[in-house]
């Protein structure tokens, strides 16, 4: 189910980020000049991909989709109406090893996007410091 779950929210940020792209093209100047209001003929799918091309999203707007769709849509549903019970538990078991690889997956971004040598003072500084009874093995990158 938790695999499930991120192919699920990847292919569902993928079709929305390609949406929101879309309609922003729809809006330039350049597009409304092929005279054309949809990306049916190969002039208008070229332009869109050259743009396309030049584009992708990352971690950051996937992390953030997560978020929204864990802490409103899915918990919503499975509290309303019938005895969702041994669905819950299933949720949550899902729910925890959904948030274990995008913790996995932010510890690796975070650990490129600093100086090098300080993600390492930082597991350091946590693992000596910490009282918490997690293992540094949750934040220690990819």
């Amino acid at each position: 189910m938790a695999l499930s779950g991120v192919l699920s929210y990847l292919k569902g940020t993928h079709g929305y980020e390609l949406w929101k792209k879309e309609t922003s093209i729809k809006e330039m100047d350049e597009f409304k000049s092929l005279d054309v209001d949809n990306f049916r003929t190969k002039k208008a799918q070229q332009f869109r991909d050259s743009i396309l091309s030049e584009n992708c999203f990352n971690f950051l707007v996937q992390a953030e989709r997560f978020r929204g769709k864990s802490n409103y849509r899915d918990s919503l549903f499975l509290t309303y109406g019938e005895n969702n019970s041994e669905l819950l538990d299933q949720f949550i078991s899902a729910l925890l090893s959904v948030s274990k690889v995008f913790l996995k997956c932010a510890v690796s971004y975070c650990s490129r996007r600093v100086e090098p040598g300080t993600w390492d003072l930082f597991l350091r500084d946590i693992e000596e410091n910490t009282c918490l009874n997690e293992d540094i093995e949750v934040i220690t990158p990819l």
